[in-house]
């Protein structure tokens, strides 16, 4: 059994280690000492001796190394130790002097002593010592620990190994459980697709699950240590209003909306968790993409809003529609009875012709107004661009914008909600036209837009392409991704809701087409729609220009 042999391997290593402190360390530490001791030893006599013979040599330091006898009666000398040693006298130049030697057995050790004459080296005094008594006692030693050795290795075996086996197998399933536990938690947590991160007290993450790598793009070990301010939204510093720090403040569920560097919108929610002394260790912080719901609820808003506009338009319009009509019938009658290329003829012709541009417009708004169904029907992308410049081309000229257009007559038509591509063109217009007013706040050569369409087969497919291109302030790059999140706007407060690129996209990917924004910042934008074409042929004619 892997439990066994668990034990088994515990109590080896157990037993080892006691063995091996008992027979080994003890041995080993009577060894150390005894070695010191005799080191000690033998350094103390060769300073002794060294004085002595130095007293010797200050009495005749010319004749010292010709006094054999004396030299060699201090070296016979012993202070009674019992050791065997080997002295020996060596002058400066190498010569031996005097030696007494007792017969030594190897290993030995050896210390040297200097002689002196007057401060100055003048020789040497050396003393052996074998080291074999210390390493015989150290045997006898080991011997007489690896009994007592043993019969510990016999207790520790033997006695505590079914305390030990039934201790380990219940942590065994303990673990057991523990991870079965663990594993089913993780996966709950982990079947939450939102965002999900554990935090210390500092906002680092000690935690996350699978949601969070999906989310973030990263493996949930390469998420763990990081701060989430930095990781979530690039602070440097904790978040203004943070939910996390609330929470380890109040102690209570904290939560709070935030804006993430991808122009999204989250709901953030924190929840404390305690030890059992009612401290907070750690906090559980959940990350809710809200950004669609919001998004939703404010186009339902703007929906609402549009409707009662449109009402009141559709009210107006036909208010003024009536009266319109009058004036420009009147006047037709008045010019049929007036001399051909009279002032008073010219006068009536204008009135006819500014009471057709008021009628146009009313028209433009009428469309405009009308009910929004998500029927789509047959449609020339020519008069829906028509019925948009009707609206919008009196703004443009007020703010010198000049247009420039170029739509070949034989583009084929296109199946669209025309209300719906109309308020598309609207957005996309207004926003040209905010950019140039930015960039050139009276006339300029250069304050211009230009509207150009044409078919193209790309796999296959006809689609129908619509440029919308100014030569205005410029998208910068590092937030042309973002242009179309909900929300997001680069003009000042009351200037935009951040909603119309974001409305404009949704319709048409709705009609299955596509959403492209080129720019260059100070030079240009240009915003590239495709849309499938409803006629699987298109034959090159003649160009044209949109009226």
């Amino acid at each position: 059994m892997k439990s066994h042999n668990n034990i088994s391997r515990a109590i080896a290593i157990l037993t080892g280690v006691v063995i091996g402190i008992i027979i080994i360390a003890f041995p080993l530490g009577y060894f150390f000492l005894s070695y010191n001791n005799a080191v000690g030893n033998l350094e103390a006599e060769a300073e002794i001796n060294a004085r002595l013979i130095t007293k010797i040599i200050s009495t005749d330091p010319e004749m010292w190394e010709f006094e054999q006898m004396r030299l060699q009666e201090y070296l016979a000398h012993r202070p009674g130790s019992g050791f065997a040693e080997k002295r020996r006298i060596i002058s400066k130049s190498g010569k031996l002097v005097a030696e007494h030697a007792d017969k030594l057995d190897t290993p030995v050790i050896m210390r040297v002593a200097n002689l002196y004459d007057a401060g100055t080296i003048v020789g040497q005094i050396e003393i052996y010592r074998s080291l074999n008594p210390v390493l015989v006692n150290t045997g006898l030693i080991a011997l007489l620990t690896l009994p007592a050795g043993l019969g510990v290795f016999l207790i520790l075996w033997f006695f505590p190994i079914r305390v030990i086996y039934r201790g380990e197998e219940n942590l065994h399933e303990s673990e057991e459980r523990y991870r079965e536990l663990s594993r089913e938690f993780q996966s709950v947590l982990d079947c939450i697709r939102d965002p999900l991160f554990r935090l210390d007290p500092d906002l680092k993450i000690l935690w996350a699950n699978e949601g969070a790598s999906s989310s973030l793009g990263m493996k949930t070990d390469l998420i763990q240590g990081n701060y989430c301010h930095a990781l979530l939204h690039n602070h440097s510093t904790p978040c203004e209003d943070c939910a996390a720090l609330r929470s380890f403040e109040t102690k209570n569920a904290e939560a709070v909306q935030v804006a993430g560097p991808d122009g999204k919108l989250y709901d953030e929610r924190a929840f404390p968790l305690m030890d059992e002394k009612g401290e907070i260790m750690s906090v559980v912080m959940v990350s809710f993409d809200i950004t669609e719901k919001i998004s939703l609820q404010a186009e339902l808003m703007r929906a609402g809003h549009l409707a009662s506009l449109g009402e009141l338009a559709a009210g107006v319009a036909h208010e003024i529609n009536n009266p319109i009509n009058g004036v420009i019938n009147y006047a037709q009658m008045l010019t049929d009875k007036m001399e051909p290329g009279s002032r008073e003829e010219e006068l009536s012709r204008r009135i006819i012709k500014e009471g057709s541009r008021i009628a146009d417009i009313v028209r433009g708004l009428l469309s405009f107004a009308r009910e929004r169904k998500d029927d789509k029907i047959p449609v020339r992308i020519a008069d829906i661009l028509n019925e948009t410049f009707s609206l919008t081309m009196t703004q443009l000229q007020k703010d010198h914008i000049i247009l420039k257009t170029d739509i070949p007559e034989n583009i084929p038509e296109i199946t669209a909600n025309p209300q719906q591509i109309q308020q598309v063109f609207l957005n996309i217009i207004n926003n040209a036209r905010y950019a140039l007013n930015s960039k050139y706040p009276g006339p300029d050569e250069n304050k211009r837009m230009e509207i150009l369409c044409d078919a193209v087969n790309i796999h296959e497919a006809r689609l129908v392409r619509i440029f919308f291109l100014d030569h205005g302030s410029g998208i910068p790059s590092d937030i042309l991704d973002k242009v179309v999140n909900p929300f997001f706007t680069t003009k000042p407060p009351g200037s935009g809701t951040g909603l119309g690129l974001s409305i404009s996209y949704g319709f048409i990917k709705d009609h299955g087409g596509s959403l492209q924004i080129e720019s260059k910042e100070g030079e240009y934008a240009k915003i590239i729609i495709e849309l499938p074409a409803m006629k699987p042929a298109f034959t090159q004619g003649t160009t044209g220009k949109v009226s």
